[in-house]
């Protein structure tokens, strides 16, 4: 993955989490991945390594490898987890 689009990504991320007002009024944010060798789980892990990193006073984010995306709706729905990866096709799906 190019640095651009991992600095996209994180950024798109950081908008994620400043919009997320139920999630952020926890200091904890669980997120919900895929599989631990997909590159899904691997985005995940440095984006939140990196968020971790510059935010640790404001949130901690921990990334869970689960299912997949349609697992991680169902978890959200459960409330295991506050966020996840997935696409307009995985809501269908849930």
């Amino acid at each position: 993955m190019s640095k651009k689009r991992i600095t996209l990504a994180l950024a798109s991320l950081g908008a994620m989490l400043s919009f997320t007002s139920g999630a952020l009024a926890a200091d904890r944010i669980a997120f919900g991945t895929t599989a631990l060798k997909s590159v899904h789980y691997t985005y995940a892990a440095a984006a939140g390594k990196a968020i971790n990193e510059h935010s640790a006073d404001k949130v901690q984010l921990t990334v869970i490898s689960t299912g997949g995306a349609v697992d991680n709706l169902n978890r959200i729905g459960r409330g295991h987890i506050d966020m996840e990866l997935g696409t307009d096709a995985t809501i269908y799906q849930a």
